[in-house]
């Protein structure tokens, strides 16, 4: 059960990549307590693996929720719907849910039902998860539980709680998988000092009496107009383990135009492993990004349009 617990999501995440990561449900809501929060993308593969060499991709999540008026004491209650999708050319489109109650308190946000993992909204996004067809998941970069809820609809009930105290934000959840009698634990933390970002993502996975984890760390430099970024993914799955190291850095040579370069190392493979990525975001929410790059000896070059909201 384990390996086919494991292996069906490593393939999942693969094709679907890493989820943009999402805000603490409810942290802007308008005068009536409503929020929304997410983004849509499609992406059109110019070169890669024969399987993938062509596809298009569809793929997004979104959030939205309500918040009722605080209570004299502060409390406020609330209730957040979340839907992930992915519509790929070659094969069956997949879709996701996430149902959760909220309770906001001045210690932090508790929500019980189905909500997101906490591992999900602590990893660093980087250009090789951008080129989400190939990379995403694979590395430990997205929980098991998103990507088991995609590929087989299983709900994942379980309870989060998020908090954040000065420049530091962290969260934890637990979740519960009944089809493959799977627990899962995750938690995250980002700390933001001047120009400098660190976070954190762990991951522990038990299945029928074995275990296993992900963890993901970076540290981030942003001095506007250029930076860069150390970050190491790990994935241990009893029988497979799994390390990756990517360094890379950026210049915004414009306002809204962000160049990368990264290089991926990865024990396992022996190819070098690069993307170079050109991505101008409007002042609308909307993105375009124009990515190259070698993976496994595979050349890989994708060009994408989204919009974040």
């Amino acid at each position: 059960m384990w390996r086919v617990l494991l292996g069906a999501a490593a393939l999942n995440a693969v094709l679907l990549g890493t989820a943009f990561a999402q805000p603490m449900p409810g942290q802007e809501t308008d005068e009536n307590g409503l929020y929304a929060h997410g983004f849509v993308e499609l992406e059109y593969v110019l070169e890669g693996p024969v399987f993938v060499d062509g596809a298009t991709n569809f793929w997004g999540e979104a959030s939205v929720g309500y918040f009722a008026p605080a209570t004299a004491s502060g409390l406020r209650w609330g209730v957040d719907l979340g839907v992930d999708t992915q519509r790929v050319s070659f094969d069956d489109p997949e879709t996701a849910l996430w149902l959760s109650l909220l309770l906001d308190t001045q210690y932090g946000l508790f929500s019980v039902g189905a909500p997101r993992p906490a591992y999900d909204t602590y990893v660093y996004e980087t250009p090789f998860d951008r080129l989400d067809t190939f990379v995403g998941g694979a590395l430990g970069r997205t929980s098991l539980v998103s990507s088991r809820n995609l590929s087989s609809n299983e709900v994942p009930f379980g309870l989060r709680y998020d908090g954040q105290y000065g420049d530091l934000s962290f969260g934890v959840s637990a979740h519960r998988l009944p089809d493959v009698d799977a627990n899962i634990l995750t938690t995250g933390l980002t700390y933001e000092q001047g120009i400098m970002q660190y976070n954190f993502a762990y991951e522990y996975i038990q299945v029928s009496g074995m275990t296993g984890h992900s963890l993901n760390a970076s540290v981030v430099a942003d001095l506007e107009r250029y930076g860069g970024f150390l970050a190491y993914s790990e994935q241990d799955q009893g029988s497979f383990s799994l390390t990756a190291l990517e360094l890379g850095g950026f210049i915004r040579p414009v306002d809204g135009l962000t160049l990368t370069a990264s290089v991926l190392d990865v024990p396992l493979i022996d190819d070098l492993n690069y993307v170079l990525e050109a991505r101008y975001d409007f002042d609308s929410g909307a993105y375009l990004s124009v990515s190259a790059g070698e993976l496994s000896g595979f050349d890989m070059a994708e060009v994408s349009f989204g919009f974040r909201f």
